[in-house]
């Protein structure tokens, strides 16, 4: 759904890319994205929590919502679609990071899955 409602912004970009704005858009919103995991993995070692209070706290932080505000932005700056582009990437690069950090961090080599 919240790349329904972001459908709009993405022909634009990428009709006529401006190379420069969509890594600017993309590097801000990956090291934030990554912050946020990050401070969930700090505060899960300076709490010395087990795994699975690690994971709370890293997915806990690092995952949301953001599908109200691209529908906010979609309907109030709809002159102006580049606006949810970074909504967009934030998304699409939480999901990779937490499927990146499950496998790494949480998967171990005798469980299923």
């Amino acid at each position: 759904m919240n790349y329904s409602n972001a459908s709009i912004a993405l022909p634009q970009a990428f009709g006529n890319p401006d190379v420069d704005f969509l890594v600017f858009i993309y590097s801000t919103t990956f090291v934030l994205c990554v912050a946020a995991y990050g401070a969930g993995w700090l505060l899960s070692r300076w709490l010395r929590v087990n795994k699975s209070d690690q994971a709370s706290l890293m997915f806990g932080l690092g995952m949301n919502n953001n599908g109200t505000g691209l529908v906010l932005a979609a309907s109030a700056l709809s002159d102006h679609p580049a606006v949810l582009l970074p909504m967009i990437f934030y998304t699409l690069t939480q999901q990779v990071l937490a499927a990146v950090i499950d496998s790494r961090l949480f998967r171990t080599n005798d469980e299923p899955g």
